[in-house]
C-alpha cells in the first residue's frame, strides 16, 4: 500500500559552496526515498539559502556562523507554522528528519498535535542533545497507546556528530540514542556513503525496513 512520506532536512541543505562546486538537490542524501514509484515523498525545505565564497568555503567559521543561523531558525514561528501547515495539507502518514531536522522537529512535537495521519516519526542520524525530553501530552498518550512509533537510528562513529557534540558540548542522539523511554533507539552502521553523515539516508536496506 502507498505511503506519504514527509523528510526533514538538515543543516546546510541549500548552501551554495563556490569553492568546491557544491549544490544540493531536492533529492540529496534522501534519493532512496524519491526513487520510490509506490510510495510519495515530500521534502519540508526550511533552511537558509547561502552561497559561500572562495574564501568563506575554506573558513571553518563561516560553517559555524551558519549553523548557529540554522538553529535559531529551526525555532523560528514562521518555519515551525509553516511546517504546521505542510502537514495539514500533505498529510503524511510517515516522517523522517535527518541532521538538524531532529532538533527542528522535536521541538515542534512540543508545541504543536500532529495530524491523525502520522504514524512513525523517525530520527536519522539527529543532531540534538539525547537528554531531550518529548513533554508533549497527547504525543505520549499516541504512543503509549499504540498509535504512533517514535524510532531513533544512530551510530556513534558519525564525524559530522561528533564535531557537533564538541560545539554543543552535549552528547548527540545520532551518535548515542535518546533517552527518552518513548523513544525506540536503533543502532545502525554507516557504511554506504563516503560521507558517513548521509550513509542511513542514502540507504535502500533501511528504507524497506522503517517503511514495513
Amino acid at each position: 500500500m502507498s505511503k506519504k512520506i514527509l523528510l526533514i532536512h538538515g543543516f546546510s541543505y541549500h548552501l551554495i559552496n563556490t569553492f568546491f562546486g557544491v549544490k544540493h538537490s531536492n533529492k540529496v542524501g534522501f534519493k532512496v526515498f524519491f526513487d520510490d514509484e509506490i510510495n510519495k515523498a515530500e521534502m519540508f525545505n526550511w533552511g537558509i539559502e547561502k552561497t559561500f565564497s572562495w574564501f568563506q568555503s575554506v573558513n571553518l567559521f563561516s560553517y559555524l556562523e551558519l549553523y548557529r543561523q540554522e538553529k535559531k531558525t529551526a525555532l523560528s514561528l514562521e518555519i515551525q507554522n509553516k511546517l504546521q501547515e505542510k502537514l495539514a495539507s500533505f498529510k503524511p502518514e510517515i516522517i523522517i528528519t535527518h541532521s538538524m531536522g531532529a532538533y527542528l522537529f522535536l521541538n515542534y512535537l512540543n508545541k504543536f498535535t500532529l495530524p491523525l495521519s502520522v504514524k512513525k516519526i523517525l530520527f536519522i542520524q539527529g543532531d540534538t542533545s539525547r537528554n531531550f525530553k518529548i513533554s508533549n501530552p497527547k504525543i505520549i498518550y499516541s504512543v503509549k497507546k499504540e498509535l504512533l512509533e517514535i524510532e531513533n537510528y544512530h551510530c556513534f562513529y558519525d564525524p559530522t556528530l561528533l564535531f557537533s557534540q564538541l560545539i554543543n558540548f552535549s552528547s548527540r542522539i545520532g551518535l548515542w540514542g535518546l533517552k527518552d523511554k518513548i523513544v525506540q533507539n536503533f543502532y545502525y552502521p554507516l557504511n554506504k556513503t563516503r560521507n558517513l553523515h548521509i550513509s542511513s539516508i542514502s540507504d535502500y536496506d533501511l528504507k524497506e525496513s522503517v517503511l514495513r
